[in-house]
């Protein structure tokens, strides 16, 4: 394929008459790909049959009608909800933009290098181009996805990331991204769309998009000039930073009337044996310090040939609920967002694995974590079942049999903690609790925080979700101000089911784990490292624990890295 056939520049006009002289003037000359779009209700007939222009009201699903504010993102939206290029990249320009002759690679080296929106002019974050449209879409994103927008930028100012914005009236992204972010940004626009105001709050919404998502905002400096560039820089003052940055913090909601707290998600395929125990783990009772009215469990079987009842699964308790998601996928991530959209709950627990039992002090010390915080993504580190990582002990003839006569010595079901007795550490977890892990597979985040994510990323679709969940853990344990929370003596422990990567099959683990990191990198520009985000611990240790905490300590001690900054011991990083 041609190196151009990847990007293709849209530019947005209003005016015929403004197409007609960028042609006459080859203002565009350079790109080796571009069309219009024109936006908005003015006469077009001198340019409707131009094979360069789209006329974006005729195309099938348009905005045009009722967002006659939102100019630019209407054109956003029509290559975004309708099929008109088959580019892997798009650039979406101003018509008063002058373009380099370079513009093309660098915008393409930009977008290869990595996953996220790549902008041409940097703003402070507290210059007021920023600010003019900040508490209006404030105002939307607090209505659609209850998250506060003036918290993500204090946070981020005090976070010591840079003091910029890259403005994005002028935008480069994958297609995928393209369609993410309008499928993200267009139920907001119903709070504001017949405001004059809104006419380029959707360019401020890249930017907390891009926070919320874990993509990175790019600059690419040097390569187009906008002419209204000049005057974005005389407006006024910052005061909507300056005025929040002294008010203090704001009380958080307590969760909503007759509604759970938690809602525990799992998901379940073919696992008729494994996900028994893994619910009796979640139940009142073995659960210490809570109640059934503290939380619910959702079990969404992705679509098994062997499917669990929901007879059975209700069975386990008044706050256990069934959902079958029909469903040909190899990855579970599907299943999970359906789920999260039915969970009542302010806060969610992600449980991506059915086969994973967990230790009797989660959901107590899970829920005052994400009380306690303002910010909170509580965690817990992985076990396997088993003398070693399961695929090792795989090989050396562990199987299902041994392990119900290890869980049957055990007594777990009186005591959970003995779970910490009978396992190893998972390779995610094997640095301890002291070292940056890749993943967990007991996450809780409020439901806001997991909606303005996005989710989990569906373009994971590898057996098992592949690098779904350890990609959602980076993107939540890197948000801007995020309090990460690590349960000192909980855990999760994996039961033997031949999984994905766990079958003992070593040349079949290791093709699919190499796979999973390919996709990852193709998806996200950059190989996977697990997330540094300084952490908090909370809770209690049981004596049967003590042995993880030690181990994790020497491992700590004798690692070359601080495992809360990522720097390695002799001063460099």
């Amino acid at each position: 394929m041609n190196p151009s056939d990847d990007l293709e520049v849209f530019i947005v006009a209003h005016d015929e008459d403004i197409v007609l002289a960028a042609e006459r003037e080859g203002r565009f000359s350079c790109l080796p790909r571009y069309r219009y779009v024109f936006v908005g209700p003015r006469s077009c007939d001198r340019i409707r049959l131009d094979q360069r222009v789209i006329v974006a009201r005729e195309l099938s699903d348009n905005i045009e009608q009722y967002n006659a504010t939102l100019v630019a993102f209407t054109a956003w939206y029509a290559i975004a909800r309708n099929d008109v290029t088959a580019a892997r990249f798009v650039s979406l320009l101003e018509y008063d933009a002058d373009v380099r002759p370079d513009f093309h690679r660098a915008t393409l080296d930009a977008l290869s290098r990595e996953d996220g929106i790549v902008g041409y002019v940097g703003f402070p974050v507290s210059h007021p181009m920023f600010l003019h449209a900040t508490p209006l879409l404030a105002r939307a994103i607090r209505h659609v996805y209850h998250v506060d927008v003036e918290d993500l930028v204090e946070h981020y100012l005090h976070s010591g990331a840079p003091d910029r914005w890259t403005a994005t009236s002028n935008a480069s992204m994958s297609l995928a991204t393209l369609r993410d972010f309008v499928r993200w940004f267009e139920p907001t626009t119903s709070v504001f769309r017949h405001e004059a105001a809104a006419v380029h709050v959707h360019e401020r919404a890249v930017f907390f998009y891009c926070l919320l998502r874990g993509l990175q905002n790019t600059l690419v400096p040097d390569v187009l000039e906008h002419r209204q560039e000049r005057s974005h820089m005389a407006l006024a003052r910052p005061q909507f930073v300056a005025r929040r940055l002294a008010e203090g913090p704001r009380e958080k909601p307590r969760g909503r009337a007759g509604a759970p707290f938690l809602s525990i998600i799992v998901v379940a395929y073919d696992m008729l044996r494994e996900v028994p125990r893994t619910l009796q783990s979640l139940q009142p009772g073995y659960q210490r310090g809570v109640t059934s009215d503290d939380y619910e469990v959702l079990v969404v079987d992705n679509g098994s040939r062997a499917p669990l009842s929901a007879a059975r699964v209700e069975s386990y308790g008044p706050n256990y609920r069934y959902i079958f998601h029909e469903t040909n996928s190899r990855s579970p991530v599907g299943a999970l967002n359906v789920a999260a959209t039915q969970a009542r709950g302010e806060a969610l627990g992600l449980l991506i694995d059915g086969a994973r039992m967990v230790t009797p002090g989660m959901l107590k010390w899970a829920i005052q974590g994400l009380r306690s915080f303002d910010n909170p993504v509580v965690s817990a580190l992985g076990w396997h079942l088993g003398p070693d990582v399961q695929y090792v002990s795989a090989a050396a003839g562990y199987d299902r049999s041994t392990e119900d006569q290890l869980l049957a010595s055990a007594g777990w079901e009186q005591d959970g903690y003995q779970l910490f007795a009978i396992s190893a550490l998972a390779g995610s977890s094997q640095g301890g609790l002291f070292q940056p892990i890749a993943e967990s597979n007991s996450i809780f985040v409020p439901r806001n925080t997991f909606a303005a994510m996005g989710g989990f990323d569906e373009r994971f679709d590898l057996e098992g979700g592949g690098y779904a969940n350890v990609d959602f853990y980076y993107r939540a344990c890197t948000l801007p101000g995020v309090d990460l929370v690590i349960l000192l003596g909980e855990g999760s422990f994996h039961q033997f089911h031949e999984g994905v990567t766990t079958s003992g099959r070593g040349a079949e683990d290791l093709a699919r784990l190499e796979a999973f990191a390919r996709q990852y990198e193709l998806l996200r520009g950059h190989p996977f490292a697990p997330p540094r985000t300084r952490p908090i611990y909370l809770g209690t240790v049981p004596p049967q624990a003590l042995h993880c905490i030690a181990a994790s300590a020497a491992m700590a001690r004798n690692s070359s890295m601080d495992p809360t900054t990522g720097t390695l011991l002799d001063g460099r990083t």
